[in-house]
């Protein structure tokens, strides 16, 4: 527990003030995890059934599809004309600045968003046995070193991307984080796995942290200064807001309404 409150502490800061408890949220949201992947393995089985009976009909093997047959020389694309690879970070910070723009046209600022990633030391655990990563910070993007920098949760590859800086509004100045990267996908819309799914869904309404579904089945918990939400490709997308005039609740303060903020989040192209 002690390490996820870390985490959290060392992505957000100083935590915002309100009524959200962090810790619940962190315990809830992993023994909601384990309550899923308990239920769907119970399905394991007939799905294996499925496959091995879907392999042949009334005890004769089905037929392996025909391979497509090689595009002709006339039809192949010439190397000059082939679409240039645009690096995933550099696509999808162009995907969100287009949804903010669109959204919130009198936010600016945007030339502040850094690139940045995650730095740690690996220790080995004494209670695991294996490496785990300690002292947590976050610095400058730099390419070279991204795939040495952090595993898993905090790798820095092309499935965890972060930015930051700051960004204005009616003369205002606002500290924003943005963070997209892969994570598992459930929809708020589905019913409960089991009574224990349920409780844990009833008990988050009850304190307003239930995420709302999504048009396409996304997950999505959102407020005036910070949006949690996933996708069902897989895609997470965590932004977090705060005043840079540090008088009275600015930890709240955003240049974003909780609309906007879940606009922009549920924009289609902005996924990994």
């Amino acid at each position: 527990m002690n390490e996820y409150r870390q985490d959290f502490d060392a992505y957000l800061g100083e935590p915002p003030r309100t009524s959200i408890d962090v810790d619940r949220l962190v315990v809830a949201g992993r023994r909601s995890v384990r309550v899923r992947r308990l239920a769907a393995a119970s399905g394991a089985f007939a799905c294996c059934a499925a496959v091995v009976a879907a392999v042949t009909v009334f005890g004769r093997p089905v037929a392996a599809p025909v391979p497509p047959a090689a595009p002709s020389a006339s039809a192949t694309v010439s190397p000059s004309l082939s679409p240039v690879a645009v690096e995933p970070g550099e696509r999808v910070f162009a995907v969100l600045l287009a949804a903010v723009e669109r959204e919130a046209p009198q936010v600016t600022g945007f030339a502040s968003l850094q690139r940045r990633m995650y730095e740690c030391e690996l220790v080995m655990s004494k209670l695991t046995g294996r490496l785990m990563p300690q002292n947590i910070r976050e610095v400058p993007y730099d390419a070279a070193r991204a795939a040495q920098a952090c595993p898993p949760p905090h790798g820095n590859g092309p499935d965890r991307l972060m930015w930051q800086g700051t960004l204005r509004k009616g003369g205002k100045a606002y500290h924003v984080k943005v963070e997209v990267y892969r994570t598992e996908h459930f929809d708020p819309g589905a019913p409960p796995v089991n009574e224990t799914d349920a409780n844990e869904r009833r008990i988050a309404a009850e304190n307003g942290e239930a995420p709302r579904r999504g048009p396409d089945g996304e997950s999505v918990l959102v407020m005036d200064y910070l949006v949690n939400a996933t996708k069902p490709d897989g895609t997470g997308v965590f932004i977090t807001c705060r005043d840079l005039d540090e008088t009275g609740a600015f930890m709240v303060r955003s240049p974003f309404t909780a609309d906007q903020l879940a606009a922009i989040t549920l924009d289609p192209a902005l996924h990994l």
